[in-house]
C-alpha cells in the first residue's frame, strides 16, 4: 500500500475522477464551434443527437437508464471495489495472474453463458 493510503479510499477518488472526466469532457465538446476546427464533425453529432430528444421516449428511458446504471454501477464503480478490497488478501504475484488470465475468464464465461466459440484466423 502506498504510504499508508486506503486502496478502498484511492478506488473512491478514481470512481469520482472518472465520473468529472466525463462530464467535463462532454461539456468541452459542446463548447466547440460547429465549424472550422478539428473536433468540429464529433461536436456536431453530439448536438444533433442531444437535439433529436430520443431520451424523452418512455421507451428509451426504460432501457436506457437501467443499461447506464448498470454499465456505471456494476462494470466500473463496482469491479474497481471489487478488485482493491481483493488485493488486500493476496500476494502481488497471485493478483498479477489473476488480472493476467481475464482474457481466459472472460472467454469461459460467454463459451457458457452464450455459446460462443473460437473461431479460427
Amino acid at each position: 500500500m502506498a504510504g499508508g493510503v486506503d486502496p478502498l479510499e484511492l478506488a473512491r477518488e478514481k470512481a469520482k475522477f472518472e465520473l468529472l472526466f466525463g462530464l467535463a469532457s462532454i461539456g468541452a465538446l459542446l463548447s466547440i464551434p460547429s465549424e472550422g476546427t478539428l473536433l468540429s464533425s464529433a461536436s456536431s453529432s453530439l448536438r444533433s443527437w442531444l437535439h433529436s430528444a430520443p431520451y424523452t421516449s418512455p421507451s428509451f428511458a426504460s432501457l436506457f437508464l437501467p443499461a447506464a446504471a448498470w454499465t456505471g454501477v456494476v462494470t466500473c464503480a463496482y469491479t474497481i471495489y471489487a478488485q482493491s478490497y481483493g488485493q488486500r488478501y493476496v500476494t502481488a504475484t497471485k493478483s498479477n495472474l489473476i488480472y493476467t488470465a481475464q482474457p481466459l475468464f472472460s472467454a469461459a464465461v460467454a463459451a457458457v453463458l452464450v455459446g460462443e466459440r473460437l473461431g479460427g484466423w
